[in-house]
């Protein structure tokens, strides 16, 4: 296996049961150890400061998070990614995200297509990877056609973006960044 991921990293609360001796991390970095799995990591769409606690205080190889959300209830003059990312590349860690091409699924008129959001997404500052859901091969080889040319977004194209996601960022109709939200626990 290449990654074993806990998923769905919401609370600090979560991070105790995570962090306990013998606990989840215990267990994951015995199965790094046995060579079960190359690389560990997290992955969470909540709050920040559980991110950045996780990241602080085990050894994790990489993290998946939510692209680009303003933390609900939290401050909002930073993203996600501004506040968690950087913690991650301090420890040399790669940072993927995901619901990269969600707003497609969630925001109504939006003008935007997949090929445009994972190009946004692959051009965000010390993003290593995203991942991306596929239904059929069309859309598969569309994905791939678009990684195959891609060209990263100019500070322009950005912004542009950026503006059209703000319902997006700003949580409107995103049932994954509500209080409880759980959709697995290993990816």
């Amino acid at each position: 296996m290449d990654v074993l991921n806990i998923h769905a990293v919401n609370s600090l609360e979560d991070n105790k049961n995570i962090l306990k001796k013998g606990g989840l991390l215990d267990i994951l970095y015995r199965m790094k150890e046995e060579k079960v799995t190359r690389f560990i990591g997290f992955s969470g769409h909540a709050d920040p400061l559980a991110l950045t606690d996780l990241i602080e205080k085990g050894n994790f190889d990489c993290m998946i998070v939510a692209m680009n959300h303003y933390p609900k209830g939290l401050d909002t003059s930073t993203t996600r990614i501004e506040q968690v990312v950087p913690k991650a590349k301090e420890k040399n860690m790669g940072a993927i995200l995901m619901k990269v091409i969600r707003p497609l699924d969630t925001i109504e008129g939006i003008s935007l297509n997949a090929e445009n959001l994972i190009r946004y997404a692959l051009s965000l500052e010390n993003i290593d990877g995203i991942t991306v859901g596929m239904d059929n091969m069309k859309v598969l080889e569309s994905n791939l056609k678009t990684l195959r040319e891609f060209t990263p977004m100019n500070i322009q194209e950005k912004k542009e973006i950026t503006l059209a996601l703000t319902p997006f960022f700003n949580h409107e109709n995103l049932p994954w960044m509500n209080k409880g939200y759980r959709d697995g626990n290993w990816t």
